[in-house]
């Protein structure tokens, strides 16, 4: 190939990388929370499923640990990318639902971009 036409084909995906980075939707960060899992005032124990709902779907799952004799848990819901049609996470100021193995609890969240709540 000779040299126009190397500069050619350089130019061209140098805009087609201008243009996809133009495109590129930013992901949001996932709101996470943690902090200690007690019933009746004791510990749960470790390897208790938590899950975080969003209107009543799924979007995250773990399990309580035990860090020093508590009951503990970190979970990271994540966030929706507005710009698709399925719903990956959550939206700034929704209510974040928890259940300990499938019941819910009284202490809720509110779903923020980037935040790590206690």
């Amino acid at each position: 190939m000779n040299p126009r036409g190397h500069l050619l084909r350089r130019v061209a995906l140098g805009g087609l990388l201008v243009a996809w980075a133009a495109l590129a939707v930013p992901v949001p960060r996932p709101s996470s929370y943690f902090g200690s899992v007690t019933v009746g005032g004791s510990p749960v124990g470790a390897g208790v499923a938590l899950t975080a709902e969003i209107g009543g779907v799924e979007l995250a799952a773990t399990t309580t640990f035990e860090a020093e004799g508590t009951s503990v848990y970190r979970i990271d819901v994540p966030g929706d990318v507005a710009e698709t049609p399925a719903v990956e996470g959550g939206v700034e100021g929704q209510v974040v639902d928890f259940l300990l193995d499938g019941v819910p609890v009284t202490e809720t969240g509110v779903w923020s971009d980037g935040t790590y709540t206690r």
